[in-house]
């Protein structure tokens, strides 16, 4: 068996990391495994290729900004794509993530239908149903047609044209008569967006997102003298949609408390920050950051929407309660024992949960996490589609 994976990392953030486990369990199961990815560096693993150069991630983004067209440029790794394809002649492939400028999404999924491979899609956004949003929010327009888009100049960004509403009819098109296409969904939440859109007669299976839970299952030394809360997200300080803004609003009435905010996953320098706010960069140390969830006294997400992070899969897995915003695939992770959530911009009763937060059992948590998020069940629900 010959499965492809394609996504826009490999080893790095979320989506790479998964797919970097996937490639690696389905070859030592004997089988051949290929992964086809646009950014980052350049790898040496056998069987991986790096389709798109750094050069032409860059003019994908800037038309993308000029135009207002996302995902459809990159020709020459589109090409690149289509030709690995054509040479491995896959029996299955598996798509992740397809934007962040580095091919042309609607043009690499017409090729797979055309070519009739069995392909799973797995959706950790919404972006392949709406005419650019990667989460709708209240918009409701993706049921039907996309148009006078309130999130144009969102990621993915377009300076001044809106274009969602040609893109949205192009993607219908190009999914049209997809036979073999079976998408995955990390959260329940997703599977009830999806079912409004377009695709909805396409069939769609839950798969939760998993971990390697090594790292994050051993005991390390505390890493902050302090008690404090941690959050922890990739761009966190420069995503308006992360919550920075609330956290140091939090981290200001948690002063007279005595308790700090860490927060990791940081790209800009901050001169003024509340006094009990240490903001920390971005780091792949997985000891590091195991330590610091360990020790928490809570995680919290404040973003302004998410499907199912891998950041609150980690604080289970280490051991440390939930406390965020009920937004997305957020509330239906763990256990309300262990997850707390209330509606999105209410910081105060963020406060109130942290501060009246019970000492929990740190086991029970983790094992609870374990069913959910293991490796190992991660990875066995996906060979049993694969080969079922």
């Amino acid at each position: 068996m010959k499965i492809m994976y394609i996504n826009v990392t490999y080893k790095q953030g979320s989506h790479g990391n998964m797919v970097s486990m996937l490639h690696q369990d389905i070859k030592k199961d004997g089988h051949q495994s290929f992964v086809l990815y646009g950014r980052g560096k350049k790898t040496k693993d056998k069987d991986v290729y790096k389709i798109a150069s750094n050069i032409e991630n860059k003019v994908h983004a800037l038309l993308t900004r000029l135009t207002g067209f996302h995902g459809f440029f990159s020709p020459f790794a589109t090409l690149k794509a289509k030709i690995l394809i054509r040479k491995i002649k896959p029996n299955i492939i598996h798509l992740h993530e397809l934007h962040a400028y580095y091919i042309n999404m609607d043009a690499i999924i017409k090729y797979i239908n055309k070519k009739k491979i069995k392909t799973y899609f797995t959706f950790h956004s919404e972006m392949m149903y709406t005419g650019k949003c990667g989460f709708s929010f209240d918009c409701n327009k993706f049921e039907d047609t996309c148009n006078h888009c309130p999130l144009v100049k969102e990621y993915p960004k377009s300076i001044m044209f809106d274009q969602v509403k040609p893109m949205h009819e192009w993607r219908k098109k190009a999914f049209d008569g997809f036979a073999r296409l079976h998408v995955l969904s990390p959260s329940k939440w997703l599977i009830s967006q999806y079912q409004r859109s377009f695709l909805k007669d396409v069939p769609i299976t839950h798969i939760n997102n998993g971990i390697d839970e090594t790292n994050f299952l051993k005991e390390y030394d505390r890493p902050h003298k302090n008690k404090y809360i941690l959050a922890v997200a990739n761009k966190i300080d420069s995503d308006p949609r992360k919550g920075f803004q609330d956290l140091k609003i939090l981290a200001t009435r948690l002063l007279k408390h005595d308790i700090d905010v860490v927060v990791i996953g940081a790209v800009l320098d901050h001169k003024t920050l509340p006094s009990n706010m240490h903001v920390i960069k971005r780091t792949n140390a997985q000891e590091l950051l195991a330590s610091y969830y360990q020790h928490a006294h809570a995680f919290v997400i404040l973003s302004q929407m998410e499907n199912q992070p891998l950041t609150v899969i980690e604080s289970l897995m280490s051991g440390t309660p939930v406390i965020g915003y009920d937004v997305g695939g957020i509330i239906e992770m763990a256990s309300e024992h262990y997850l707390k959530t209330v509606p999105y911009g209410k910081i105060l009763d963020i406060e109130k949960l942290i501060l009246n937060l019970s000492d929990l059992n740190k086991q029970v948590i983790q094992e609870e996490a374990c069913k959910l998020y293991s490796k190992k069940i991660f990875l066995k629900q996906h060979s049993d589609l694969y080969f079922k």
